[in-house]
């Protein structure tokens, strides 16, 4: 019930302050393949889709593993990879990737997760999934990531 007053003091100073301005000294790595994001979190799937289309990429987007395996088997031709949460009610990432890969083993499956890789994505990793996103992820890493999982840059 009772409250605390803290008082800074901080030296005077005479010098300029130094250009804070944020400089992106990575290049962006684009493609044009169609991804597959499957995420139980509307604004994760909303945002992701917009980085993702920003760097020149189709996207297919769903919230379950259900429907992702369902869109899979109708456009198995079209998804060349699927950015797949770990964490999610009914059928979760885990479970999603054994069927996807039971479908189609040479399938780039990339994992996000806002929890570590020690946890349960370790486990999917074992089993053969390429790779592992830690959310939250920012557009260099997301464009990095993918191209590795992908191949080559298009563009080169």
């Amino acid at each position: 019930g009772k409250g605390c007053t803290f008082h800074i003091y901080l030296p005077v100073t005479e010098s300029k302050i130094a250009d804070q301005t944020p400089t992106i000294e990575e290049d962006l790595k684009t493609g044009h393949e169609t991804i597959l994001l499957v995420d139980d979190e509307e604004l994760i799937l909303d945002i992701g889709e917009q980085l993702l289309k920003g760097l020149g990429y189709q996207v297919i987007k769903t919230q379950s593993g259900a429907r992702a395996l369902d869109i899979y088997r109708q456009r198995t031709k079209d998804i060349d990879v699927v950015l797949l949460d770990v964490i999610m009610p009914e059928m979760d990432g885990g479970d999603t990737f054994v069927e996807i890969h039971s479908l189609r083993p040479g399938l780039p499956v990339l994992l996000s997760s806002g929890y570590s890789v020690d946890g349960q994505a370790a486990g999917i990793l074992e089993m053969g999934c390429i790779g592992f996103l830690q959310k939250p992820f920012n557009l260099p890493d997301l464009s990095k990531k993918l191209r590795e999982v992908l191949g080559s840059d298009p563009s080169d």
